[in-house]
């Protein structure tokens, strides 16, 4: 096997629906290196309220594999393909990982939208959990939100921000 065969690559699974946490687990069992960002919300039932952790993108999991392990990852239970662009699997960067990642575990309340609501200006980050993290401010109902675009998802991040 070549060096270039060796090389690990983030790609972007899809999943079954709401079997993101399952897949997760069978990945896991298999050793193959992948990463399920969750948020918490609370949710509301009847007789209680309680805070779950779901998914930030509902039937999305990113898979690392090298060449050897991306059959064997899309062979997993629950998962359904990978998300391509131009007839190619969708590699993600790994400052983009590391840029969820830092959203996820900041505990953030993100919200995934398919657009930019509205054009705004670029922003980078300076201070905080997110600090060096560029994006774009944007207005929705009257409050300031930023956007991080996930470029290989053909999604946006938006999350409550204070120009403070």
């Amino acid at each position: 096997m070549s060096d270039k065969d060796s090389l690990r690559h983030w790609y972007v699974a899809y999943t079954a629906p709401r079997a993101e946490k399952k897949v997760s687990l069978r990945l896991k069992d298999q050793g193959i290196n992948h990463y399920l960002p969750v948020k918490k919300s609370l949710r509301q039932w009847t007789d209680r309220k309680k805070w779950v952790e779901e998914p930030l993108f509902p039937s999305y999991i990113f898979v690392q594999v090298d060449q050897k392990e991306y059959f064997k990852a899309i062979n997993t239970d629950g998962l359904v393909c990978y998300i391509r662009f131009e007839g190619k699997a969708a590699k993600l960067r790994e400052q983009t990982i590391a840029d969820i990642r830092r959203i996820a575990e900041a505990g953030l309340m993100a919200e995934m939208v398919d657009e930019i609501p509205q054009p705004g200006t670029q922003y980078s980050i300076n201070a905080g959990p997110l600090k060096g993290i560029s994006g774009m401010v944007v207005r929705l109902k009257g409050k300031s939100h930023f956007v991080l675009e996930v470029e290989e998802l053909g999604k946006f991040l938006v999350l409550p921000f204070s120009a403070s």
